[in-house]
């Protein structure tokens, strides 16, 4: 059955280390996480993104861990943060029949110090 989901996390890079192929990184991943190749499996690479699809992430032949936590979807979000050019990015969700567009930058505000 589908659902809604909403996750939020982090991606950490974990390889290719400097002379590591891709290949090469999964392989150490997948020993890391005593994981057995069977024969079904073509490539390291593959049985990466299909055993631990939701613990690691390849993006452009890099490889990232992914550390991530369930929401609640209805629950509201209040973050802030400053960006590379100084200027302040921001997600803001909540009803706006008990909060104003300030009072949410506020609380936002208040949670990024």
């Amino acid at each position: 059955m589908s659902e809604m989901e909403f996750l939020t996390g982090k991606l950490i890079f974990v390889g290719p280390e400097d002379s590591e192929t891709v290949e090469d990184a999964s392989v150490r991943i997948l020993t890391k996480e005593n994981y057995k190749m069977r024969e079904s499996d073509e490539t390291a690479l593959e049985a990466l993104q299909e055993e631990f699809y939701r613990r690691y992430a390849v993006i452009n032949d890099k490889i990232y861990q992914i550390e991530m936590r369930n929401e609640d979807p209805y629950e509201d979000i209040f973050e802030a943060h400053i960006n590379p050019d100084g200027s302040i990015g921001f997600v803001v969700k909540y009803y706006n029949g008990g909060c104003s567009f300030g009072e949410a930058i506020d609380m936002a505000f208040e949670k990024m110090k």
